[in-house]
């Protein structure tokens, strides 16, 4: 399950606080992302920070580069305050407690497999981490922007930032596709390491 942000609000720096559709407001600095992801830097430009908006209910979006998904913020992000919840209507019985009581530990349950989910597709592969940077690379070499690439290929821009920040493990005929588009070819390549092939001799 993903988080639905309702409000995005800029504060000094490159921080800001985004709160969610059930109460939470979570504050969190772009800074910390910079080493990993080196072109989030240019929001260090305070006038490109501040142009930032909310992208649907779940990302947030500075220009066709530049985006990321509330989703991290809401993982990683420290919670800043607690916003007033939505009105409930009263439990008509204790009946309707009852229920209202297993619908809250599905709730629960459910949150906790996205947060295992989310852990998951945040500790992406290494065979992911290496497509993510071969598609940037390619599509900065081209001159393409991500909108321009969405466009080419028919893939979603939200995907291709996705597959570029190593948080999707994409398929074969995608990055054929991704190639494609960007006047390339796609090569796929295993290289053994060294102690392997020494092992591998001595059998």
């Amino acid at each position: 399950m993903m988080h639905k942000a309702d409000d995005l609000k800029f504060l000094e720096g490159t921080e800001m606080e985004v709160t969610f559709q059930d109460g939470k407001v979570k504050r969190y600095d772009m800074a910390v992302l910079f080493d990993k992801y080196p072109q989030l830097r240019a929001l260090e430009d305070r006038e490109l920070f501040l142009s930032g908006t909310l992208m649907g209910d779940y990302g947030i979006i500075w220009n066709d580069d530049l985006d990321m998904e509330t989703e991290i913020i809401y993982e990683d992000g420290e919670d800043a305050r607690k916003s007033r919840p939505a009105p409930r209507r009263a439990a008509a019985s204790a009946g309707s407690a009852h229920n209202a009581g297993k619908r809250g530990a599905g709730r629960h349950a459910a949150g906790t497999q996205a947060r295992g989910t989310h852990a998951a597709e945040a500790s992406a592969s290494g065979a992911a981490f290496t497509a993510a940077a071969a598609v940037a690379a390619a599509r900065s070499q081209s001159g393409l922007s991500q909108k321009q690439l969405a466009a080419a290929t028919g893939i979603d821009q939200a995907d291709l930032s996705r597959i570029e920040r190593g948080l999707a493990n994409p398929a074969v005929s995608t990055l054929e596709r991704i190639a494609k588009a960007l006047g390339g070819q796609l090569t796929i390549g295993i290289t053994l390491s060294e102690n392997h092939l020494n092992e591998g001799g001595k059998k």
